[in-house]
């Protein structure tokens, strides 16, 4: 299914329409981090922001879901975890690590 959209300018979107997505034998699974690595091209930091990560089934060990902003000003924000499951079980708020540029993070079961 494909649907025309806009994308900002250093904005992304990636969507799977209503089919859910199962990843097995994953550790660190869900990662949005803003930070300057070998593979960046730009000296400015960016911002992510309205994330929706829906029906998503994840097995394995020690999975991890991390979100980092590199400060206020290029945060990662409105993240919305709907329907993600590890292991058979909800994921929960308390299973996102999150550093000071984070904001608005939801978890719905």
């Amino acid at each position: 299914m494909n649907e025309a959209f806009d994308i900002e300018e250093h904005e992304a979107a990636l969507f799977n329409g209503d089919d859910p997505i199962r990843i097995e034998e994953a550790r660190q699974c869900i990662s949005l981090w803003i930070g300057k690595a070998y593979w960046s091209r730009d000296a400015e930091r960016g911002v992510i922001r309205q994330v929706l990560f829906r029906n998503i089934s994840v097995a394995g060990k020690d999975l991890q879901v991390d979100l980092v902003g590199a400060d206020d000003a290029h945060a990662v924000e409105n993240v919305r975890f709907d329907h993600v499951k590890f292991n058979g079980k909800p994921l929960t708020r308390e299973q996102v690590k999150t550093n000071s540029a984070v904001r608005k993070v939801t978890v719905i079961p």
